[in-house]
């Protein structure tokens, strides 16, 4: 456990170390607005939008049972996934 955690920590502290050399360099200044909103503490934000995506386009579309189901769960997961993004950014 204690391996795995050096792994990320170094891991983390390479990428930030690519993200401040990004920031300095000149000849990307062109595409900054592509990532000027992004925060490098909050990587893990795109990972977690990446599995609601899928579960709402793959996974509520095929459950079984009633429509009222399907809804429910997909507010449910709608009002989770704004708690989320509140609490994130």
């Amino acid at each position: 456990a204690a391996e795995a955690a050096g792994l990320a920590a170094a891991s983390a502290s390479a990428f930030i170390s690519v993200v401040e050399a990004r920031d300095k360099d000149p000849s990307l200044r062109h595409l900054a607005f592509l990532w000027q909103d992004y925060k490098p503490a909050c990587w893990y934000y795109e990972v977690v939008e990446i599995y609601r995506r899928v579960i709402f386009t793959a996974v509520l579309p095929v459950l079984s049972g009633p429509g009222v189901l399907r809804v429910t769960l997909g507010n449910l997961m709608s009002i989770i996934a704004i708690a989320v993004v509140r609490e994130v950014v």
